[in-house]
């Protein structure tokens, strides 16, 4: 027997297409576009890893998104390049900057980024990252496509404004 939800939904579908009207079929060229442009999409270069990066980007991005920290909001521009070098170490080990992709990545996203030496570790809002990159050349993170934008990340970037200015809520005192 049919249950109640089950006839309300019947109910609502007839509604719709009463109002709507029956769904078209595809013509014969709506489906001869579809078929070219997925045809186009499956011949679309994907980006593998032994691809040369793209050059140094010494600019903004066009749509930069400004980034939520916890220490006020930073709009990304013109990568401090010296103050990258600054962070840059001979010893083989890695340093943690911040960085804005052009996109939200997926975990096969990520995996290709760890092939170039960057890992995304947390997400930043908007767009950014706290990522991970080779200590011996922290700038070349610019050089791998989808990154737009990386700066240094440091302790106070972490911190709320109260706790800098020594400002405590009453719980937080023993």
């Amino acid at each position: 027997m049919w249950s109640l939800k089950a006839l309300r939904l019947l109910s609502v579908v007839g509604l719709v297409l009463a109002v709507v009207g029956p769904v078209p079929a595809l013509s014969p060229t709506a489906i001869a576009l579809t078929s070219q442009y997925e045809t186009l999409q499956a011949d679309k270069p994907q980006l593998a890893s032994a691809q040369q990066p793209q050059p140094l980007r010494t600019q903004s991005p066009v749509a930069a998104h400004t980034i939520h920290l916890k220490s006020g909001d930073v709009t990304p521009g013109t990568p401090d390049l010296p103050a990258l070098n600054q962070l840059a170490r001979s010893d083989g080990g890695r340093v943690h900057v911040l960085l804005q992709l052009d996109f939200i990545p997926r975990e096969t996203a990520k995996a290709e980024y760890e092939k170039y030496g960057v890992k995304l570790l947390a997400y930043v809002p908007d767009y950014a990252w706290i990522a991970s990159v080779p200590a011996n050349d922290p700038a070349a993170a610019l050089n791998v496509p989808g990154i737009t934008w990386v700066g240094p990340l440091t302790a106070n970037d972490k911190l709320d404004p109260a706790i800098v200015k020594g400002e405590w809520g009453s719980w937080n005192l023993a």
